[in-house]
């Protein structure tokens, strides 16, 4: 944003080649969650269930082989999905600080670093830490360890959101408590666009291509 270029990785370019990498090696599946979870979702479980049935009905498939056809197909395409969130993003940070960084261009830039840490972050490292935590824990007590979704989740979140609010800081000059409620909103939407906006249309997109 402040014209180097030659220096730094091309962030588009980054984000695309981490997604490859998370569509490589999946450890964590919360982005492509199975179909249970769609038909049991709190804002369209209702509507997921009718289309399953839809489905089942059109194809004759059963339940388990629509559930199959499901994970194999959204494995793909809910890597490639993730994109969405880079303009929905781009778009809350203009909203918040246009006073400071009135180009949306720099928006859609900080956007994309900031998930290019989520993924590197929350689907890259923290599963090779988790896996090593686990291998040293089993070798020297003998026992294995479950982490949560739910604890993973906290930790997920709770790490980017430190690094928006430094970045944050830096990028926009902000003060710090500007920078914290920026971080923390941020991070709110980003929760809520993932888990709603997200998921809904990897559901959409998805069940369409089963026939």
């Amino acid at each position: 944003c402040s014209g180097i270029r030659k220096k730094y990785f091309k962030p588009i370019s980054f984000f695309l080649l981490l997604v490859v990498l998370y569509l490589l090696f999946p450890v964590f599946q919360g982005l492509n969650q199975q179909l249970y979870y769609h038909m049991h979702n709190g804002l369209y479980g209702n509507f997921a269930t009718q289309k399953v049935a839809g489905v089942m009905h059109k194809t004759g498939l059963t339940l388990p082989q629509v559930e199959e056809h499901f994970h194999t197909k959204g494995e793909k395409v809910s890597k490639f999905l993730l994109l969405i969130i880079i303009p929905a993003g781009a778009l809350f940070l203009w909203l918040f600080t246009f006073k400071k960084r009135p180009l949306f261009f720099d928006q859609v830039i900080f956007s994309t670093e900031i998930n290019i840490f989520y993924l590197l972050w929350g689907y890259l490292l923290l599963p090779l830490v988790t896996v090593a935590g686990d291998i040293a824990i089993k070798y020297f007590t003998g026992k294995e360890i479950y982490f949560s979704d739910r604890l993973i989740g906290i930790v997920v979140y709770v790490v980017t959101g430190i690094y928006v609010a430094r970045a944050a800081k830096r990028f926009y000059a902000l003060k710090t408590y500007q920078s914290v409620i920026l971080s923390v909103l941020f991070i709110t939407i980003q929760f809520l666009v993932l888990q709603f906006i997200y998921k809904f249309l990897l559901f959409m997109l998805v069940i369409w291509q089963i026939h």
